[in-house]
């Protein structure tokens, strides 16, 4: 055959030629190839063995495996309550990925440095280009989209995902349960893929070693490499078990909890497809079935409860094994199902579904209030959509270029894309900072400064070994000097007169106050975030697993007051530090996040987390008893349900729990004051300082209802029902609802920092409404 002018036999996977008769052969060896934009040549779209970097055959099963496991990502997002376990699809596409990865090291073993660069190269021209698309087009739409309250957190793992160790950044923030609490970023999902980046980077060094040990240990490489992959998943499951069992918010995204299910994939390739070992296709089908039913079963019955990674993963992790192991292509086999040509194309784009799907979830509630079906519908059509163009006009062009084919400029690339997207996302913490700069010094003067009590510094005493006990009649001297952010005094609003900042607000009623002042928010919603009590400030907080003794002391009087709960208590610290001023009061702080004073043990899906929690409540009891406090104030938030029960059945027995806990300080001659929790906006609202950043000129937007954000309140309801001796209530609940309304700005001042916490400046205006109770409260035992 006649070849063009100038041109070589064609080697399939590059540049062709339209005249090139050698296009066939490779469209029978699986590559597809389209017409080059402007050119009459052809390009390569995908290879037939498309299913990563093997170099066996194609294998459908994979490659429906793909589309099963982002079917599962895309309904858990969507529509939660279909498949309430689909996160597990994340772990499908690690079992892959480990797979695909160790099968190609074991055809190709590196031996040398350049190997491990040309390995690498090819990882980034497969993966990056439209992980940075992604990443660039989602820093540009969530600085335009995106509330000015979310800019600095968007940003900051934006540049995260950017170097791939937005894994990590999540478990840092998971630690911090407001963190937590927050509103997801566009990007959060990149952690999987920072997951994934990590083991490219470790596992052909792996390899490597193991290649290198065999030949000098004289060993066999499949033992070596066998050996080495089941240690590693061996030792890191083991690692995914404990940590699961004790740090479960940090545990899902880390590292080495989640390098076992590379590792498992790995081993998968070490072996033979079952085929191969002379069974009959009968049990091969069956061992297939078995595998993808695994996998659904844990998409369809695992929750956002259940522990994970640990032992749960097993179930998906091993699922995806089988059906990759089984490598069926019988009649019988599911292969049948997963190579219908709509699944095939699913797994073909599966990748930039995955990058597309959550920054247009996660954006949506900016653009709607609320996603309904519909939305749903236009979001997975528009992340379909733009995964297929994304797949044909960045991921295979940047794949196959000839020019990109080089390690200089593959590297090149890599630079330059984390820098482009650093730059975007640094911008963006600029503005931000800028924008929160501007709010603090353009907040106007209602005569309660935001900020905490500054001229009295806390007094940490963490110190404090777990059964200790400590004097609180005596006066303990700061260890350090904490300097003041403001010289100004924090003021304190008095009772009555025309005030009707705050709280002073909605006692008088609103109707009685300046209708121009309603459009007014002090702190700034940008600000409000940080609008807290100092006990964020100072360290005050007992943490997970609850073996530290922390407690925090306020003002030098002689009224000894202790302050008893989780973070719902911690948010009354601002009004109480303003009566202390007033009354000469002492407050000591007994604080742990998460972790109610209760006998009812609380559902961690952690023992280590739950024992903690209660030798909490035994030991905050013990300081607290009898006469050692003039008045003991708790309030708790039910964050977490009970042991062994259903939020449902919670109530009963927290209940139960509160009630022995009130029992045992009544019958030691506690002085108690149970405050009611507050509403909790978080029934409708992800974050009120972000809802008030969109309507700043329609608070009543981001406003709830009584029954809508009415908190369940166990602790309440036994103190109100049991009528102990020493035990007394407080009901605030008038202070942030009216009977049809509780507002998410009260008197200009932002009522909450989050969906949950008071912010600090309202807790202040507080203060001479709630003074009289608690006057009271110290009355009825002895003190005043």
């Amino acid at each position: 055959m006649r070849r063009a002018s100038g041109r070589t036999r064609h080697r399939c996977g590059h540049r062709a030629s339209a005249s090139e008769g050698r296009l066939g052969a490779c469209r029978a060896e699986g590559w597809r190839y389209r017409r080059s934009i402007g050119s009459r040549d052809w390009i390569p779209w995908t290879r037939g063995r498309r299913q990563g970097v093997s170099d066996g055959p194609f294998r459908h099963d994979i490659q429906g495996l793909r589309a099963v496991a982002v079917l599962l990502v895309l309904a858990y997002h969507l529509w939660p309550d279909s498949a309430s376990g689909g996160f597990v699809g994340v772990d499908v596409f690690l079992v892959i990925s480990g797979f695909l990865i160790t099968a190609h090291l074991l055809q190709h073993p590196p031996r040398r440095s350049r190997d491990l660069l040309d390995f690498w190269g090819r990882r980034i021209r497969r993966l990056l280009p439209a992980a940075f698309l992604v990443l660039a087009v989602t820093a540009v739409a969530s600085r335009l989209i995106a509330p000015d309250t979310r800019w600095a957190a968007n940003a900051g793992e934006i540049i995260a995902s950017a170097f791939y160790v937005e894994n990590w950044a999540l478990a840092a923030r998971s630690v911090d349960y407001l963190g937590a609490a927050e509103a997801p970023t566009p990007v959060q999902h990149y952690w999987s893929l920072s997951v994934e980046e990590q083991f490219y980077l470790i596992w052909p060094v792996l390899i490597l070693a193991i290649f290198w040990f065999a030949r000098r240990s004289r060993l066999g490489p499949s033992l070596v490499t066998s050996v080495a992959m089941l240690s590693v998943v061996g030792i890191s499951l083991f690692v995914s078990v404990s940590a699961t069992a004790t740090e479960p918010a940090s545990a899902y995204f880390i590292t080495p909890t989640r390098v076992w299910e590379l590792a498992a994939g790995g081993v998968v390739a070490t072996l033979p497809p079952l085929g191969s070992w002379r069974l009959p296709a009968r049990v091969v089908d069956g061992v297939a079935w078995i595998g993808l039913a695994m996998l659904l079963v844990a998409g369809a019955t695992f929750t956002a409860a259940t522990p994970f990674p640990g032992v749960a993963a097993i179930l998906p992790v091993a699922g995806t094994a089988l059906v990759i192991l089984a490598a069926s292509e019988g009649r019988g086999s599911p292969t049948r199902l997963l190579r219908l040509r709509p699944i095939q194309h699913l797994g073909d784009t599966s990748y930039s579904i995955y990058l597309w799907h959550w920054p247009l979830i996660a954006l949506a509630p900016y653009v709607v209030d609320t996603i309904t079906p519909l939305d749903s519908l236009v979001i997975l059509g528009a992340t379909i959509g733009l995964a297929t163009i994304t797949k044909v006009y960045v991921e295979d062009p940047f794949r196959f270029a000839p020019s990109f084919q080089p390690l200089v400029p593959t590297f090149r690339f890599a630079v330059a894309g984390m820098l482009l997207v650093s730059v975007l996302g640094s911008a963006q913490l600029v503005e931000a900072q800028l924008r929160l700069d501007a709010a603090i010094a353009s907040a106007p003067d209602l005569s309660i400064v935001p900020g905490e009590e500054l001229t009295v510094p806390p007094v940490p005493t963490s110190t404090i070994a777990p059964g200790s006990t400590i004097e609180p009649t005596s006066t303990i001297e700061p260890t350090s000097t904490i300097e003041p952010t403001s010289t100004t005094e924090p003021q304190d609003p008095t009772p009555g007169g025309d005030s009707c900042v705050g709280a002073a607000a909605i006692v008088r009623g609103f109707d009685a106050c300046p209708q121009d002042q309603a459009s007014q928010m002090v702190p700034d919603p940008i600000v409000a975030s940080t609008d807290r009590s100092a006990a964020y400030r100072d360290g005050c907080w007992i943490y997970a697993p609850f073996a530290t003794r922390t407690t925090c002391q306020y003002g030098k009087g002689s009224v000894r007051i202790a302050l008893v709960g989780n973070s719902h208590a911690g948010m009354w610290l601002p009004t109480l530090q303003v009566l202390a001023r007033r009354h000469g009061w002492r407050i000591t702080t007994f604080l742990a996040s998460q972790c109610n004073a209760t006998e009812a043990p609380l559902e961690f899906y952690s023992s280590v987390n739950t024992a903690g929690c209660l030798d909490y409540g035994d030991w905050a009891l013990d300081q607290t008893r009898g006469k050692a406090f003039d008045l003991v104030i708790t309030v708790e938030r039910q964050s977490i349900p009970t042991e062994g029960d259903t939020w449902s059945t919670t109530p009963a027995t927290a209940y139960a729990g509160y009630t022995k806990y009130l029992r045992r300080w009544s019958a030691a001659g506690t002085n108690v004051l149970v405050v009611r929790d507050s509403p909790y906006p978080g029934r409708t609202l992800q974050s009120v300082p972000d809802c008030l950043a969109r309507h700043p000129r329609n608070h009543s937007a981001c406003s709830g209802t009584p029954e809508t954000w009415r908190s369940m309140d166990p602790l309440y309801a036994a103190a109100t029902d049991r009528g102990l001796p020493g035990i007394s209530t407080m009901d605030v609940t008038r202070y942030f609802c009216t009977a049809t309304e509780c507002p998410a700005v009260i008197g200009s001042v932002v009522t909450y920092f989050d969906a949950s916490h008071m912010t600090a400046t309202y807790g202040r205006s507080l203060a001479p409404y709630v003074d009289a109770e608690i006057v009271a409260a110290l009355s009825r035992g002895g003190s005043q």
